[in-house]
């Protein structure tokens, strides 16, 4: 054979075996490619999981679906007489678990690893899911140094894959990250009643009526507004546990205070009614929270709680007549601090535009504070009265101007006293600003003088 055509030979068959590793490479190509977009979990919807169970460096929990498709604990059902057990859980941190873990992508395959760098032979995370046909175990391992994704097997394969690392941190929670942090959250829920037994300032009744809200307390019963009321609910719902206690034993119940409970709340909502205990913790500004039914003490941050434990006049709207209604009136009755006097009833041609103004400048006054409750007959300074007598004489809106607050500074912008009350307020004697002091002085001056006639 001549030199040239062995040249030839030569050179045709490196060419043939570049093709051949071309395509063999590409065809490594593709496989690895769809390897990197398929599901660690191939052919599982997060609806159909089941149950979950996890093992970490953390702790250990396990988690089944209840007939409503909510996650519970399995073991923990002893925990709950007569309560939804779901509650114990935090359903939006499982739901998004679950939902991680159905959508994580392999982002890359090793068909050869060193198992001591893998961490996969201890791991340090596992996780059992079911569903109603079959069950998964995924093992995660350790940081693959290069990528800084984490070693990740599933059913014990061989096969090695590399998952993003962010999946995995959520992956590995604690059954304190999982359990349910707001014991008494009524946000979602339609409250008809709170009841709130305060050691130090007696019981008081809230009780939701159509669109207003009753309050009852031992010596009088009002209204207020649907704002304060609102303001009691995302207090309450915002208790958060720190920690929990399970089959807490007689000396942790006695030490957690409940014998003199600092508050017992009892709520009545459209799914139910629950009842809870408040002790004082050990631990400065903490506290010890009990739910009936629940084998469970936990400690909680309570921000605000001392709203829910002021005096019940404090829970009176600070628009004080806002519940005013000009149509029911019949005659306005008005005195100044020299004892004149005036009646103006319905038949008197300036009685509609004088209750405009009355109504306009009473229903607008922002009370600053209310400082107890008060009798109107008592002997006080009086600069002037204003009484709306409703129909039939059956009651009265009344305000009474007092004397200014003491102040440490005389001041002519000084806030005052005054006694109100409405058909549907107790008798309270309030603090008002100088402004609206000056409007109804301004006011009772102007109608005094009005020719009725």
């Amino acid at each position: 054979m001549s030199l040239a055509k062995s040249l030839y030979m030569l050179a045709l068959a490196f060419g043939l075996l570049l093709l051949f590793a071309k395509v063999n490479q590409s065809r490594v190509e593709q496989s690895q490619q769809a390897f990197r977009n398929s599901a660690l979990l191939q052919g599982i919807n997060e609806a159909e999981i089941q149950s979950i169970s996890l093992r970490s460096n953390a702790g250990s929990w396990a988690l089944s679906r209840n007939q409503n498709a909510k996650w519970i604990f399995q073991d923990k059902a002893e925990l709950t007489t007569g309560l939804d057990s779901s509650e114990l859980v935090d359903q939006k941190a499982a739901n998004y678990l679950i939902h991680v873990l159905s959508n994580t992508s392999i982002e890359n395959t090793l068909d050869q690893a060193n198992p001591s760098e893998t961490g996969l032979a201890e791991p340090s995370l596992e996780i059992q899911i079911s569903t109603n046909q079959s069950s998964s175990n995924i093992k995660l391992g350790k940081v693959h140094q290069l990528s800084g994704r984490v070693f990740a097997s599933v059913n014990n394969s061989k096969q090695i894959y590399l998952i993003d690392a962010r999946n995995a941190a959520v992956f590995n929670k604690s059954e304190y990250e999982i359990r349910n942090k707001l014991p008494l959250d009524l946000s979602k829920q339609k409250i008809k009643s709170i009841k709130l037994k305060r050691a130090a300032t007696g019981e008081i009744n809230f009780k939701v009526i159509g669109q207003q809200v009753q309050v009852q307390a031992e010596l009088a019963s009002y209204q207020t507004s649907p704002e304060i009321f609102n303001q009691l609910i995302d207090i309450i719902s915002n208790f958060e546990v720190l920690n929990f206690v399970d089959h807490p034993n007689i000396s942790e119940l006695h030490s957690a205070g409940f014998d003199h409970p600092l508050l017992e709340l009892e709520i009545v909502s459209e799914v139910g009614k629950k009842i809870a205990t408040l002790g004082k913790s050990k631990t400065p500004n903490r506290y010890v929270l009990k739910i009936e039914g629940q084998e469970i003490i936990s400690q909680i941050r309570a921000t605000g709680l001392a709203r829910l434990l002021e005096h019940p006049l404090n829970y009176i709207s600070n628009n004080y007549f806002a519940d005013l209604h000009p149509n029911q009136i019949r005659q306005i009755e008005l005195s100044d601090s020299s004892k004149k006097t005036k009646s103006i009833g319905q038949s008197d041609k300036n009685f509609k535009s004088s209750l405009e103004q009355v109504v306009s400048l009473l229903s607008t006054i922002q009370v600053i504070n209310y400082v107890g409750e008060a009798k109107l007959e008592e002997n006080d300074e009086q600069r002037g009265t204003f009484k709306l007598q409703v129909a039939d004489n059956k009651d009265s809106y009344f305000l009474q101007l007092g004397s200014k607050v003491k102040t440490a500074v005389e001041s002519v912008d000084a806030p005052h006293y005054v006694k109100m009350r409405s058909p549907s307020q107790p008798e309270v004697r309030g603090i008002i600003a100088a402004a609206d002091v000056q409007a109804l002085e301004k006011t009772l001056a102007n109608l005094l003088t009005i020719n009725n006639q």
